[in-house]
């Protein structure tokens, strides 16, 4: 039987909390397409896994931000607890505009 990756003591306190964030990711993966999945019965499995990598994707964007000092903290709290989430997380960044739109006027990024 393999050791538990989370209490190897092979490991470093990185490699443990490495560990256990991807396990937490594979398992919220798997919750939200079956959640999706169970919710949406025409949709094929490469657009559940497309839609479930995007929301995980911004939940941990969101929490780096929060983290970070980017945006209020406690934020994604508030999303979790308001009445339409999609209407708060919308309020959130609607304001912010394009972040690449400066670049491309001063000539730093040129498009293809």
């Amino acid at each position: 039987m393999d050791p538990d990756p989370f209490e190897d003591p092979d490991l470093s306190i990185g490699g443990r909390a490495r560990n256990a964030l991807l396990h937490d990711l594979s398992s919220w993966r798997d919750q939200l397409a079956r959640s999706i999945a169970r919710n949406n019965h025409g949709l094929q499995s490469d657009a559940i896994s497309s839609a479930v990598n995007r929301i995980i994707g911004r939940l941990l964007f969101l929490c780096i931000a929060e983290d970070r000092g980017l945006i209020k903290a406690g934020t994604l709290q508030q999303i979790h607890g308001s009445a339409d989430p999609l209407l708060a997380v919308s309020e959130l960044f609607f304001p912010v505009g394009d972040p690449w739109e400066e670049v491309a006027k001063k000539g730093r990024f040129h498009y293809p």
